[in-house]
């Protein structure tokens, strides 16, 4: 009876172990995947943010581009009047 006991015990004691260990490792896959939904939410919005910044950086160039084109267009504009 007594081993089956200690038996018993050490079979308890294994499934606290388990458990245990269950929970830590639930933890770590729980903290990646919770990384993993940041990353995402990061990839997704990063093209917006490129696009924006492009987009901002460009703004000055194409104003640019617009008046030399302006110039350009504007003499044979007179012409055809």
């Amino acid at each position: 009876i007594e081993k089956k006991k200690e038996k018993v015990d050490k079979a308890k004691q294994r499934i606290e172990d388990i458990k245990k260990e269950y929970e830590e490792i639930k933890a770590y896959v729980d903290e990646i995947k919770e990384l993993a939904a940041k990353i995402k939410y990061y990839i997704d919005n990063a093209e917006d943010e490129a696009i924006k910044y492009a987009m901002e950086k460009a703004k000055p160039i194409l104003e640019k581009k617009k008046e030399q084109l302006e110039e350009k267009i504007e003499p044979k504009k007179k012409e055809l009047e």
